[in-house]
């Protein structure tokens, strides 16, 4: 994950905590308002209290030419919660992809923080073990129907739907196949099987989880056709299509 804005440990509220310069995330937001005008009306807009969201400090930068005088900011640390809370109420593309990063960097710090106390340690090591015995429970839950897709998929009897036309060699593609078998109603428009062509014993319909980019578990149903199903696909296509009389004959 590449940094977008940097993350600093700092004392807020009795306790040190992950912080955020303030001033890097209004860079990064690319705010219409000067710095000191927008980090004011959030805080009295949305009522952040210093000393718990925030703190602030004078920083001085020193003048490049000995005839200036030095420059006195006024900085701000904020808490990864009211980062977060500024990027959403900004917005905007900018804010919703520092809201987003926010995310990811307190799951990933929270993955190596480590306990200061024993009464710490015991309270990660007893959230891990829960987490470890849910994991098992729903691979134990999981399991029959792991088994029993492995079986059907492995089947010489079962195909997937997807290689229909390769199997059955009709010399037409998969599309051209749907479409029949959409036409003549026996799959969906979503080419999924009617229910009484699955009660005939031509079909299957399996679930099976996928994982997305973002880490979201979604489900799928996929189809396989078993042998009986293969055959009775060949007649339909045969029957409704033009082809030669040795692709029939076979």
């Amino acid at each position: 994950m590449n940094e977008l804005i940097k993350i600093e440990k700092e004392n807020l509220g009795n306790k040190e905590i992950n912080t955020v310069n303030a001033r890097d995330l209004w860079m990064f937001l690319e705010s219409k308002q000067q710095f000191g005008d927008w980090i004011k009306n959030r805080i009295d807009q949305y009522n952040f209290i210093q000393d718990v969201d925030f703190i602030c400090f004078h920083k001085t930068m020193k003048a490049e030419n000995s005839n200036e005088a030095n420059k006195t900011f006024k900085e701000y640390h904020i808490s990864l919660d009211m980062a977060k809370e500024l990027s959403m109420v900004e917005r905007n593309a900018k804010g919703k992809e520092a809201r987003q990063y926010f995310i990811e960097c307190e799951q990933k710090l929270k993955s190596f923080e480590v306990p200061k106390t024993f009464s710490d340690a015991l309270k990660l090591a007893w959230e891990q073990s829960v987490v470890i015995e849910a994991q098992k429970l729903q691979l134990t839950q999981a399991q029959p129907k792991v088994d029993f897709y492995d079986a059907v998929t492995s089947s010489k009897d079962a195909k997937e739907m997807s290689a229909v036309a390769k199997v059955l060699d009709l010399g037409v593609g998969r599309n051209t196949i749907f479409k029949i078998l959409r036409d003549k109603k026996v799959l969906r428009h979503n080419n999924e099987p009617y229910q009484e062509y699955i009660d005939r014993g031509y079909f299957r319909v399996i679930e099976q989880k996928y994982t997305m980019p973002d880490g979201e578990v979604r489900i799928s149903l996929k189809t396989v056709v078993y042998q009986k199903g293969l055959e009775y696909i060949k007649q339909l296509v045969l029957n409704d299509m033009d082809l030669p009389e040795s692709k029939k004959q076979e």
